[in-house]
């Protein structure tokens, strides 16, 4: 059975249970009610074809052309941070981070953008758009994993440096580090997206994220970029 057959069988064969249990609860007359749900077994379907679909036929990842120039933090330049969500503490870290940068530097601009791989619907709590804490999810990217509009915002926002603590293979965090212009592009060797910057920094294996954001810090507020 081809894969919108499949579609086609699943969704009528839903149709049909929901119109059974609507009758067992006699509300077989509220239309409005039964649209509504088949709309949401529709939608859920819809989405799980568009994630099983892009996963088979991502984008390609690249750099995109770009002026490359390395920044020091004491020069109080504006930061970005992305990684993809892994749970409430690792967002603690983040903003603690954050707020080190802010008190150690003066950086006049940091943002820290994580990826959860949910839907919007789907978030966890502790999320939310704030002015230095932000996110996107599978809602925000096109059918090949592409977050075109996060791109577009950040791209506007002209950040100087780029962390990447990415510690796994992504395709729209590696999508989104490939399109970002952003002059310095700093990472940890090792990583899936290592080929992307300007500064790797090679650790242990076992170096965790604490160990590689001390060196990446204290690369980028010693080293001279003149």
């Amino acid at each position: 059975m081809g894969i919108f057959s499949s579609f086609q069988y699943y969704n009528s064969t839903t149709f049909s249970m929901l119109k059974k249990l609507l009758k067992m609860v006699r509300v077989e007359d509220n239309l409005s009610y039964f649209c509504t749900l088949q709309r949401t077994c529709f939608m859920s379907v819809l989405l799980t074809l568009k994630h099983k679909f892009s996963s088979l036929f991502p984008a390609g990842i690249a750099d995109v052309s770009r002026t490359k120039k390395g920044s020091n933090l004491n020069e109080n330049p504006s930061v970005l941070i992305i990684y993809q969500d892994s749970g409430e503490a690792d967002f603690k870290k983040k903003k603690k981070f954050i707020q080190h940068l802010k008190g150690e530097y003066g950086v006049r601009d940091v943002l820290s953008l994580a990826y959860s791989d949910v839907q919007e619907t789907e978030l966890p709590e502790y999320f939310a758009h704030y002015k230095e804490l932000d996110y996107f999810t599978r809602t925000d990217l096109s059918w090949r994993l592409k977050p075109a509009k996060t791109i577009t915002e950040l791209n506007l926002r002209k950040f100087d440096v780029l962390i990447d603590l990415s510690h796994e293979k992504c395709i729209p965090l590696g999508l989104l580090i490939g399109a970002s212009d952003i002059s310095c592009k700093v990472g940890k060797a090792g990583n899936p997206y290592e080929g992307l910057m300007d500064i790797v920094i090679d650790l242990p294996e076992s170096a965790g994220e604490d160990e590689f954001l001390k060196h990446a810090e204290y690369y980028l507020s010693k080293l001279s970029f003149k």
